[in-house]
């Protein structure tokens, strides 16, 4: 009897739980069909007004390819998680270098660019590309990573907080090691693999980096480093040599260290960006600028 019940009452919940599922599901599919059957007439195409900056602000990770969700009102878990796509933003960025409402790109890079190399690559050199339509690029930030900063390289004038803060100090790797852990827990792992720089199971046999491991982290670290400070150099007229030093030396400290050594244009608050752009596009100082996010 206490089977049966234990069936029963199990077989209850799951079906409980379906009914809800298939009802938030088909909820959302309803409305979403609602919205676009009324509301298509009532919609207007969006147009760029005349004399507007488009703000780009990388607040949440960027996916390799951004996709409809017809969830994603509901929010997580069913929204999945938010954020544009690198080919959304390589379209964006492509459109703004010929729309002629559009003056320039304001890089707004308050937060850390939640992006691979390979993706934030993408995107320096998508603004790169728009420096050929002689539209201005500018950029500010509080606190400038070593990410944001070479994204805001590309600049026409870079901008820093006086009281902010900048990284450059070069590259580094942390891993993880669970050889200890697992010896306390009594468990142990069957590893098969071959050669020596077969790394990826390391932190299950080992407590450190095997020297192999050791000398294929650096060559990679260094390559992206050495990228990321030709670059540099290329768009700041500074010698990757001095780059070089200014990491290692730690030289930024304060943020008119930064503007002393040339990595930064100017330390502005926000507000005096904002009459900057203003003074820039000819607009009034009691009337706000076109942003366009």
């Amino acid at each position: 009897m206490r089977n049966f019940f234990s069936t029963f009452f199990g077989a209850l919940v799951g079906v409980i739980v379906a009914g809800v599922l298939c009802t938030v599901i088909f909820a959302a599919i309803v409305v979403s069909g609602f919205k676009s059957t009324f509301s298509f007439g009532d919609e207007k195409p969006f147009r760029v007004k005349p004399n507007s900056v488009l703000m780009l602000k990388f607040e949440k990770p960027i996916k390799e390819r951004g996709k409809e969700n017809p969830f994603a009102e509901l929010g997580l878990p069913f929204g999945g998680e938010s954020g544009m796509g690198l080919d959304e933003i390589m379209k964006l960025i492509k459109k703004a270098e010929t729309d002629t409402a559009i003056k320039g790109i304001y890089l707004d890079l308050n937060n850390e660019v939640m992006a691979s190399a390979a993706t934030l690559e993408e995107v320096r050199n998508a603004l790169l590309n728009f420096k050929t339509s002689k539209k201005f690029i500018y950029a500010y930030s509080e606190m400038y990573s070593q990410k944001s900063y070479y994204l805001a390289s590309v600049s026409d004038k870079i901008f820093l907080h006086p009281e902010g803060e900048m990284m450059f100090k070069g590259l580094s790797a942390q891993i993880m090691y669970y050889k200890g852990a697992l010896e306390k827990l009594n468990i142990d792992m069957q590893v098969f693999r071959h050669g020596k720089f077969k790394s990826a199971v390391e932190p299950f046999l080992l407590d450190k980096m095997s020297p192999a491991n050791r000398l294929q982290m650096e060559t990679l670290l260094t390559s992206i480093w050495n990228h990321m400070l030709a670059g540099i150099s290329k768009q700041r007229g500074i010698s990757v040599e001095e780059l070089q030093k200014i990491a290692d030396g730690l030289k930024i400290n304060f943020p008119a260290d930064a503007q002393q050594l040339k990595l930064v244009d100017e330390l502005k608050y926000k507000d005096e960006v904002t009459e900057f752009l203003k003074a820039k596009l000819n607009v009034k100082e009691k009337d706000n600028i076109n942003f366009v996010s």
